[in-house]
């Protein structure tokens, strides 16, 4: 389930974009219609930061994981209390 939110997002796309189409093929709306008026730097500036934004998180992503891995593969995932927690309580 890693990629599970990506797949989502990227699945919604897809659906937008050619659910977009038999309107263009039919002629209910034109091309025109559904071109951006923003300029192509502007747009290729915003692609950009997302793709930045998201090699980030990818990164972050997979450092964390690895320093979990490297720390369960150490034997120290279990054994130390976690700060804070109460022990096991009698009553």
């Amino acid at each position: 389930m890693t990629f599970s939110g990506w797949i989502a997002v990227l699945a919604g796309w897809l659906t937008t974009e050619i659910g977009r189409q038999p309107y263009l093929v039919y002629g209910v709306i034109l091309t025109a219609d559904t071109a951006s008026d923003v300029p192509a730097p502007y747009i290729a500036a915003t692609l950009v930061g997302y793709a930045l934004v998201y090699t980030l998180l990818l990164i972050s992503y997979m450092v964390v994981l690895t320093q979990l891995a490297s720390k369960e593969a150490e034997g120290k995932g279990r054994d130390e209390p976690v700060p804070g927690a109460l022990g096991p309580q009698v009553i």
